[in-house]
């Protein structure tokens, strides 16, 4: 594996210069790893080698390369939340004030209870709702309570520098818009993937050039096939019966280990049990899983999907780069702000979340607990995800009786003027539906 080396930037780089750089390091990820002979999906693109090929690379050049002051605010508790992020499940020790906590179920994690002024009062352990947050230091929940040691900031607390807020923004722009593209149309991620061909009329545009991105490897200097390869995956819902799951394994590899598998297929969602191969192989070995499911397995919501590997890559990627916004936004103030504007007001990604019922359970899962719901967070609360969330009412609420009224008065259109007069003359102005 290549050493990566540190981007050195002479000057501050704008947006497109950001994305562009990031595509470079995502580009080379991709070819590395297509390039690899080891056929286990799950070795190939575990989140160890990912986080090493895509976020260290983008930690090395856009934040250990800033100014020794800014640095040691980026590692400090200047400008932090003054919040546990903790998501806490079912099965930790957790535990509520019954002096300070304005409602019971209002729990602290054990690390933070500990360390907080609430050990020398009337506590209890707290019931736990699946993937509860922490409540340590909200202000709301633990009323004129202090957070504990761990999280408390100096009252005279910083902002971090303009200019690195600003070249956050652009970082957390560029991993959002690969995250939509893959929540999205097929079309959207081959679009993009097409576009990396033309790379070098880019970086000559921006009078940029491949020193800038570390060490080239002679993978990137020439075209591999094997990103553009297919892959079968098989796909289940949370719901889905563990038993079908595991016929379903065997039928599909037969001579296998499926333990592994299995488990990848309950924690992700998805698992590829066949790498780089033909189209033609890939999709006759899908069709005879899906006839098996659709014969074998009344019900079963299980289901084959043949991929490009490059798809395969950004899915594995998604987990990584959702950790990584998380660490790096949700740890200061600011940056838990800015997080939050520009996921509900410069991407659709709440949308599809909502909306896109194909998404497996592993996207949906880090979307929904280390983007959306640390946004609460941010200075404006749970504003955004409120207003997303009431445009999304109405929308569907107007949809729903349009298409009830169009159905009642025989309307080919309710949204043309003949089909609105129509609708007033019958209903009356009074008793018109929107």
């Amino acid at each position: 594996m290549d050493k990566v080396n540190m981007i050195s930037l002479t000057n501050e780089p704008g947006r497109e210069e950001i994305s562009i750089l990031i595509d470079m390091m995502v580009r080379r990820a991709l070819l590395l790893t297509s390039a690899q002979v080891e056929s286990d999906a799950q070795k190939i693109y575990s989140d160890v080698s990912l986080y090493h090929l895509v976020i260290i690379p983008i930690v090395d050049t856009f934040i250990k390369g800033v100014d020794r002051s800014t640095r040691d605010m980026i590692t400090s508790k200047i400008g932090a939340l003054g919040r546990c992020t903790k998501l806490l499940p079912s099965d930790v020790k957790t535990y509520s004030c019954k002096d300070c906590a304005s409602d019971a179920s209002y729990s602290m994690c054990e690390e933070c209870f500990m360390n907080s002024c609430h050990m020398g009062h009337n506590f209890v352990s707290a019931d736990l709702s699946p993937q509860c947050m922490c409540h340590c230091g909200n202000m709301e929940t633990y009323i004129n309570s202090p957070p504990c040691s761990k999280h408390q900031i100096a009252e005279n607390s910083r902002n971090l520098p303009t200019y690195y807020v600003e070249r956050v923004r652009n970082i957390i722009r560029r991993l959002f818009k690969y995250l939509e593209i893959l929540c999205g149309e097929d079309l959207l991620l081959v679009e993009l993937v097409d576009s990396w061909s033309q790379m070098g009329d880019i970086l000559e545009k921006f009078n940029l050039n491949d020193s800038l991105a570390g060490p080239i490897s002679s993978y990137e200097k020439t075209e591999t096939k094997n990103a553009h390869r297919w892959c079968v995956l098989i796909f289940k819902l949370e719901s889905e019966s563990q038993q079908y799951a595991n016929f379903c394994m065997r039928f599909a590899n037969p001579e296998g280990k499926n333990t592994e598998l299995l488990s990848e297929l309950e924690l992700r969602g998805y698992v590829c049990i066949k790498l780089r191969d033909t189209f033609e192989n890939c999709q006759a070995l899908g069709t005879k899983i899906q006839k098996f499911i659709q014969d074998r397995l009344p019900g079963s919501r299980l289901h084959c999907r043949v991929v490009k590997e490059y798809r395969l890559f950004f899915m594995k990627l998604s987990n990584v780069l959702i950790q990584f916004i998380a660490d790096m936004c949700f740890s200061k103030s600011i940056l838990c702000d800015h997080a939050s504007e520009i996921l509900f007001k410069e991407t659709s990604l709440p949308e599809k979340l909502f909306f896109n019922r194909s998404l497996w359970i592993e996207i949906r899962y880090f979307v929904t607990y280390h983007l959306l719901m640390p946004t609460i967070l941010s200075r404006k609360r749970g504003m955004n995800l409120v207003r997303f969330l009431l445009a999304k009412f109405r929308s569907t609420l107007y949809r729903t009786i349009r298409e009830k009224w169009r159905e009642r008065l025989s309307l080919p259109d309710f949204d043309s003027n003949r089909g609105v007069k129509k609708t007033i003359s019958l209903c009356g102005k009074e008793r018109f539906p929107v």
